[in-house]
């Protein structure tokens, strides 16, 4: 039994034979070394996976249409003299297996990896377009152009350059940035050190990283980012829900067609042309917000807020600073309602003209009447550290509260 499994191991082994081995002396006490292996059988049916395990060095992918697969293997060796040169690449030995049974081609290190800066390795795949794709380096670049199937992609110190893919792909780094475009599926990236950038692409989206910027541009699908040391930019998003959450940066959304969730403990938040319910908070930075359509939620701890183009119902309040809004009005939005809260600061609301509010305005802390200034006739009462207004047009079927302390309030109409 044991011989015949031996056999079968052999035979499977022959169909990734070895075509191409080469060593070659260079200027400066440089060497190259180059071995090839070629997999004629490899169908183009998604059925087969490679995996690079236990390697270090950069992996580039290219695919074309139809059988056959073939893996170079390059090292740049810098050594004194061509015994040592040979010697480093024969401690660095890459063994190469063809599994048919498991329909399987795995690349590994014969020993445990050991950085050696004087060997410097990469991994050239061209592969079938559609196949599975398993691959791990302990330090260098993946570069990968045009797959179908399943990805994953792992690297301990460099970057991800992930194009023209369709599948789930899953892509870490630890200490590097991530480029994806046009790639359709369930997407999952991460990034210990480094920024994400997704463009063009269809699917789900899941980004995170602990040191870097996140960046999506003309997608479709949700969106969950997460960054702990950058910013967040999002342009031409379409979707159900977009959330995102940053530590230490601002985020700036425009023509997204989603609801949006944001929140940052350090920044600003810049939104434009929205179509969808947007909930927002930040706890150090000022809120901008320019026609949005859809339910308007917006909380800061210290910050100002500021909007034009608003449609739909407004929730809104600072502990430390001022509000301005312009809003619009459409009749086909129901249950419209607005609530402005600034504990220190101005408030300053347009409506348009026959938008049927029920104004319901108090100001604390001060009892100076012309504090309360409106263009929609209000009964004004006031006390010592109060005044409140109300006041109505038409039936007043749409609430509007305001409060302010220590400040203003002004209402006008246009």
């Amino acid at each position: 039994m044991i011989r015949l499994l031996i056999i079968c191991q052999l035979s499977s082994i022959i169909f990734g034979q070895k075509i191409f081995d080469e060593f070659e002396k260079g200027r400066n006490n440089n060497y190259h070394s180059k071995e090839t292996f070629r997999f004629d059988t490899v169908p183009d049916d998604g059925s087969y996976t490679i995996l690079l395990e236990s390697v270090e060095g950069s992996i580039e992918v290219r695919t074309h249409a139809g059988a056959g697969a073939e893996i170079t293997i390059t090292r740049k060796i810098r050594a004194r003299t061509e015994k040592k040169a040979k010697r480093l690449v024969k401690d660095a030995k890459i063994l190469v297996y063809h599994l048919e049974d498991d329909q399987l081609i795995q690349v590994r290190s014969e020993k445990k990896i050991h950085y050696k800066r004087n060997v410097h390795t990469e991994f050239e795949l061209k592969l079938p377009m559609n196949i599975n794709l398993n691959l791990e380096t302990a330090g260098g670049d993946i570069d990968v152009t045009d797959i179908r199937g399943e990805s994953v992609f792992r690297t301990s110190g460099g970057d991800l350059d992930l194009e023209n893919l369709m599948g789930r792909v899953e892509a870490h780094t630890s200490g590097g940035d991530i480029d994806i475009s046009r790639i359709e599926g369930l997407i999952r990236v991460h990034t210990s050190g480094g920024s994400i950038k997704i463009v063009n692409s269809d699917g789900q989206f899941n980004a995170s990283t602990s040191g870097g910027d996140l960046e999506f541009r003309h997608l479709t699908g949700n969106i969950d980012a997460q960054t702990s040391g950058g910013s967040i930019t999002l342009d031409n998003i379409e979707g159900e829900t977009v959330e995102c959450r940053t530590s230490g940066g601002d985020i700036n959304a425009e023509d997204i067609s989603a609801n949006l969730t944001g929140s940052t403990s350090g920044g600003e938040i810049d939104l434009e042309s929205i179509k969808g319910h947007v909930d927002v908070t930040t706890s150090g930075g000022d809120i901008k917000a320019q026609q949005i359509t859809g339910a308007l939620t917006c909380h800061i701890t210290g910050g100002d807020i500021e909007g034009n183009g608003i449609i739909g119902p407004v929730d809104a309040s600072t502990t430390a600073g001022d509000i301005e809004l312009e809003l619009s009005y459409d009749s086909s939005i129901k249950e419209y309602s607005f609530n402005l809260e600034t504990q220190s600061g101005d408030l300053f609301i347009r409506v348009p003209i026959g938008l049927p509010v029920n104004v319901d305005a108090e100001i604390f802390g001060t009892g100076t009447t012309q504090d309360l200034n409106s263009d929609i006739p209000l009964n004004i009462s006031s006390t010592e550290n109060r005044i409140s207004g109300i006041g109505q047009i038409q039936n007043g079927t749409i609430p509007m509260r305001l409060r302010a302390t220590f400040g203003t309030i002004t209402i006008e109409q246009e």
